[in-house]
């Protein structure tokens, strides 16, 4: 063997160690700097989304635009829809046939949720809106989301339910701050102004997260560039995906509900000022930037005082039995106290049922452990989409079942309480979409029994 030959196999040698050690996940410094990259994201993936609903008002008063005002009300929907119902059919392109694709996906998406929101500055139509806002930003932020997501799941493995837990806080800092800040953009620059700018800050703070994101197989010298993958549909084939699938749907068609509502009632039946209102929502959102950390924290197996150590189908129950125990009791009792009684159901509610999408991280595991037993492979980033796109679903069915349970007024007999508005049936359908979305113990203690 000659000295360049040795020199050569040495040098194939170092590099092999070199990727293998920076594409290890969970710890590695290249894992670290995809879950802030990630974190980073959720501000142009969502910071549009949560604060619409300031946007909505300003369409409603101040509605200039050729066509029906009432059909404003179709524009937030129809964003929520597109971006999370799209997400399964994304994650399954980008996690075999276009796995190599994300960055381009990723990039793309970006450039087409600030370029739609500009141009939705010139709309001279409600249709207009619906389009741009509605459509091409929800499919912009889907095409962002799902790619880095994906990268995400592949780079945490004993911590992924952890790294999940992280970006939904980040998500929810996020939904905390921007219905203060676009309403602070409103009054200085106008409608218009406001979307434009709002592009922009879209497109520059996820051009300073994008170059954080790496996939784990650009780093690694095991990967081929006309290497195919396949999605592993097995875990399809066994109950208890359908078990906690099921149970997101119906929790979700209910969480949306004091999101929409929650502002108009405080304004209604509490006849709190437009500020306190929004600071409802703000309340909301700001619990569950520590309870998504926990409850991933205990998805991973974080084991509690005395090292018991909770199974994810506990998790989901202990957040879906709080969410419903704030709304049966606080919004529906206690809220028509004051601003005292909406405020606490808002932080409590805000921390339980915020943290619901946190515990999937352990329902990844849950399903991943399944999955080994049956000598099967899963893609867990594509079951994740699968819960996001289930989410999605309930969020358009509740939103339409809320308009109904509106029309039904009051719960009869409460006339002293928040059940006797003609919120009644909103608070009582928010409590009891809650109580099935925790429905999956029953499930574990038949297995256990």
């Amino acid at each position: 063997m000659t000295d360049s030959t040795f020199d050569l196999h040495i040098g194939d040698e170092i590099e092999h160690q070199t990727n293998a050690s920076s594409s290890q996940p969970d710890g590695s410094r290249a894992a670290t700097m995809v879950l802030v990259g990630s974190s980073i994201l959720q501000f142009p993936i969502w910071g549009f989304v949560t604060s619409y609903g300031v946007l909505q008002e300003q369409y409603t008063t101040h509605f200039q635009l050729q066509g029906s005002s009432r059909l404003t009300g179709v524009i937030g929907p129809t964003l929520n829809g597109v971006l999370y119902i799209s997400l399964p059919f994304l994650s399954t392109l980008f996690s075999s046939r276009l796995f190599r694709w994300r960055r381009t996906a990723a990039i793309v998406g970006l450039l087409i949720s600030s370029i739609s929101l500009i141009i939705s500055a010139s709309s001279t139509a409600v249709w207009h809106l619906i389009v741009t806002q509605g459509i091409f930003c929800g499919l912009g932020s889907a095409l962002v989301y799902s790619p880095t997501t994906l990268d995400l799941d592949e780079w945490f493995v004993q911590r992924k339910s952890y790294a999940y837990g992280v970006i939904l806080a980040a998500k929810n800092i996020v939904g905390t701050g921007t219905p203060f800040l676009i309403p602070a953009l409103l009054s200085s620059l106008g409608l218009r102004n406001t979307l434009r700018i709002w592009g922009v800050i879209t497109l520059i703070s996820g051009s300073l997260a994008m170059p954080l994101i790496h996939s784990r197989t650009e780093l690694s010298t095991n990967s081929r560039p006309h290497t195919t993958r396949r999605t592993p549909w097995k875990f399809l084939t066994h109950p208890t995906f359908y078990i906690f699938h099921i149970a997101n749907i119906v929790f979700s068609s209910g969480y949306g509900l004091p999101q929409t509502y929650l502002p108009s009632y405080a304004r209604q039946v509490l006849h709190l000022s437009p500020t306190k209102s929004s600071l409802m929502l703000a309340l909301f959102n700001l619990p569950g930037i520590f309870s998504c950390i926990a409850f991933g924290m205990l998805g991973d197996g974080i084991p509690l005082v005395g090292g018991y150590i909770l199974t994810p189908f506990t998790i989901t129950f202990l957040s879906a039995i709080g969410s419903a125990l704030s709304a049966f009791l606080l919004w529906g009792i206690a809220a028509q106290s004051g601003v005292v009684g909406l405020a606490l159901f808002s932080v409590i509610y805000g921390f339980f049922a915020g943290a619901y999408s946190a515990t999937w991280g352990g329902v990844l595991k849950e399903i991943e452990r399944e999955a080994v037993s049956h000598n099967e492979a899963v893609d867990t980033g594509v079951v994740y989409s699968l819960l996001n796109g289930g989410r999605g679903l309930g969020f358009v069915a509740g939103g339409f079942a809320g308009i109904e349970l509106l029309k039904s007024g009051a719960v009869q007999h409460s006339s002293n309480w928040g059940y006797g508005t003609e919120y009644g049936f909103v608070i009582l359908y928010t409590g009891i979409s809650a109580v099935i979305g925790g429905w999956s113990i029953l499930w574990n203690l038949g297995l256990t029994c």
